[in-house]
């Protein structure tokens, strides 16, 4: 489910598409039994709706959200507002090339407004920050200025699609 396969054409969703929508972002591991039970469809009309929902894109893929302090590992999140030199497609595209390479990259728009760049920088302290800062970010191609902004405290993320009004 990479994307490659999408249907052109939007498919209509049921009230049942929604509620096995909304089920599946709780709980990615449901299987065609639950999932149909709490969706109250046979487990054999649930799997064909799912698998059409694939199909359609719609679900994108599934995925492990993984707890980094589970694992005993450290995280320091921050922000960056990134400004390029230009913001031809030539530029745009060499610097969105270079950062992909970046793992500590963990989120990357490009957005409207004062910034070019927003992105999520995942490491395990604030030197490893100042590494990363001086000795990749501010090397990247057309980089004409970082604001860097810690996160203290992530009050709430919500993964997903809202979904309510589709049926």
């Amino acid at each position: 489910m990479d994307g490659s396969s999408v249907t052109s054409e939007p498919i209509a969703l049921d009230e049942r598409d929604v509620l096995i929508l909304q089920a599946l972002q709780a709980d990615g591991q449901l299987t065609v039994a639950d999932l149909s039970a709490r969706v109250g469809l046979s487990p054999s009309a649930c799997h064909r709706r799912v698998k059409a929902l694939e199909r359609a894109g719609i679900i994108d893929r599934y995925v492990a959200v993984l707890n980094p302090r589970a694992m005993g590992r450290k995280t320091f999140p921050v922000w960056l507002d990134v400004n390029l030199s230009s913001q031809n497609a030539k530029a745009q595209g060499e610097f969105e090339a270079a950062i992909e390479k970046v793992q500590e990259i963990r989120l990357c728009h490009f957005v409207g407004g004062t910034t070019d760049y927003l992105m999520k920088i995942e490491v395990e302290d604030s030197d490893a920050y100042d590494r990363l800062h001086r000795e990749t970010l501010s090397v990247l191609p057309h980089v004409e200025r970082i604001v860097s902004k810690v996160q203290i405290r992530e009050i709430f993320a919500r993964p997903g699609v809202p979904l309510g009004d589709e049926a």
